[in-house]
């Protein structure tokens, strides 16, 4: 059972770790150009021992009662093999997650990047799979929640130490994604990790109160239920869009580029299409016009206040967007490439003019968002993007 765990937990630090992913897929080549020298016999015959020992302890299974021991009133007992199962447990648990975390802390304490990547790229990779292993830890540490609590003292101090490194864990997990929204901006998607995070990283701390004070599976369902439907409940209740597009437009403002790559999602929300309005001000032409053509066409539903209000404001700029698009010699140039009859289905040159800037807007926020120096494409306050004109895309 120790080893299937270091295994589990092991994989997937592996997944949530881009450094430490590149540094075991490094190794693994190298191995197997080591193999790869050996006899196709040789590697049969291994591959075969390998079977026969698993096959044999699939012939001899654990009984579940020692996986979620029970007993009246909830009360968990646990036996002397099982203690000595917890301890090896939580003994090689301790040890790896120590490992990962003391990566982690030099990498995200110190704010260096990993040799071959950007900090950028090390926090966002990360976040999603060790919210995963922080599910994991705890269902793990309840199942043992016997041992820690009947056994010997050594395993409730193994089992608290297992737990308080789950906890730094998910502060890790704030950290890369507070490092990401730093960087890249606020979405959506990102309220849902956070919420997700925190609503696991409160039932890690359900599960550690429960060994401590011995509480029943019933208040342990009852807490992870109450904390899934509390995160549920601010997600629903939250203005995300509104938040998001707010956050985004300021840094843009300030000079980082990179949360362009949430304007075309937040364009289509009612709460924070006028927010985007300001981006109408923006020093680079393929963005202010890209922001015009993304809301000058924009028709939204209508059947929420938000909406209808948007929908009342956006109307307002209409003028100003059409003038901003039709004074752009690029735009026209762009246009002007185009035979008539292919050019999108565009019924007139304001349609023509609106869906080359978007076009051109897009694959501007893709090349951005591709690259991984993200420095380069900082703005200083004087408005001209520090870009070197030879790397700029054909847009």
């Amino acid at each position: 059972m120790a080893l299937g765990l270091l295994i589990v937990f092991g994989g997937l630090f592996t997944l949530a770790n881009p450094f430490v992913r590149e540094s075991a897929q490094s190794a693994l080549s190298t191995l197997a150009q080591v193999f790869a020298r050996f006899d196709r016999l040789a590697l049969r015959l291994l591959g075969d021992l390998g079977m026969t020992v698993a096959f044999v302890g699939l012939l001899r299974t654990v009984p579940g009662t020692m996986l979620f021991p029970t007993r009246e009133h909830d009360e968990p007992v646990a036996s002397a093999r099982f203690v000595r199962t917890a301890t090896l447990v939580l003994v090689s648990q301790n040890a790896l997650f120590a490992v990962y975390n003391s990566i982690d802390m030099v990498f995200l304490g110190a704010r260096v990047a990993p040799p071959g990547m950007t900090l950028q790229k090390y926090a966002h990779e990360g976040a999603f799979w060790l919210t995963v292993t922080l599910a994991f830890v705890t269902v793990v540490a309840y199942a043992f929640r016997g041992a820690a609590r009947t056994g010997s003292p050594l395993v409730r101090r193994l089992m608290n130490a297992w737990i308080l490194q789950g906890l730094l864990l998910g502060v890790n997990v704030f950290c890369r994604l507070g490092l990401h929204v730093a960087r890249s901006g606020l979405s959506d998607t990102r309220f849902v990790g956070a919420l997700g995070a925190l609503a696991v990283v409160g039932g890690l701390g359900a599960v550690w109160w429960t060994i401590r004070q011995g509480r029943t599976r019933a208040w342990v369902l009852r807490t992870q239920a109450t904390l899934f439907a509390a995160a549920v409940s601010l997600y629903a209740l939250l203005p995300t869009a509104l938040l998001s597009a707010h956050y985004d437009v300021r840094a843009i403002a300030q000079g980082e580029s990179l949360p362009l790559v949430h304007v075309d999602e937040l364009s289509r929300e009612g709460e924070s299409a006028p927010v985007l309005l300001a981006l109408l001000d923006h020093e680079d032409p393929i963005v202010r016009e890209g922001v015009a053509a993304l809301l000058v066409e924009r028709h939204f539903l209508g059947t929420t206040l938000s909406e209808r209000r948007a929908e009342r404001i956006v109307a307002t700029q209409q003028g100003r967007m059409r003038a901003l698009l039709r004074g752009s010699d690029a735009l026209r140039a762009l246009v002007a490439q185009k035979p008539a009859d292919t050019r999108e289905g565009a019924r007139d040159l304001d349609e023509a003019l609106a869906h080359e800037a978007r076009e051109r807007f897009r694959s501007y926020v893709r090349y951005m968002d591709d690259q991984d120096a993200y420095v380069g494409w900082r703005m200083p306050e004087n408005g001209a993007l520090l870009i070197d004109p030879a790397s700029r895309p054909e847009l």
